[in-house]
């Protein structure tokens, strides 16, 4: 008796680009191809703080496997992160976050 198996591949358009890190996580996203657009952003945009190693008010900019817990030297570092809604990307590779003071309040009591 033959059996057939049938493949379905299954594709998916990813339009809002800051949210591609949510169906593609894995390190194929970070390569450090974004790095010279990270540059020229954050001298844009000198209000913003790149990676803080706690909640802050402000912009933020946080690269996606930092946020996605795939670099092994700072597992967990970032979880705050995980529950806010990206403003905006850079090349995929960096999301921008916009944190108020209250939510960073709430954070800090949160992951103290």
């Amino acid at each position: 008796m033959r059996r057939f198996f049938r493949c379905t591949a299954q594709y998916e358009f990813i339009f809002k680009k800051k949210l591609a890190y949510q169906k593609i996580a894995d390190t194929n996203l970070c390569y450090g191809e974004g790095d010279k657009y990270l540059k020229k952003y954050l001298a844009i945009h000198t209000d913003a703080i790149f990676q803080p190693d706690k909640p802050v008010a402000g912009k933020i900019v946080m690269e996606v496997n930092e946020i996605l817990n795939l670099n092994m030297r700072s597992l967990h570092k970032y979880d705050w992160v995980r529950s806010l809604n990206p403003v905006t990307h850079i090349h995929s590779e960096y999301l921008v976050f916009q944190i108020t003071e209250q939510q960073a309040d709430s954070l800090r009591k949160i992951y103290h």
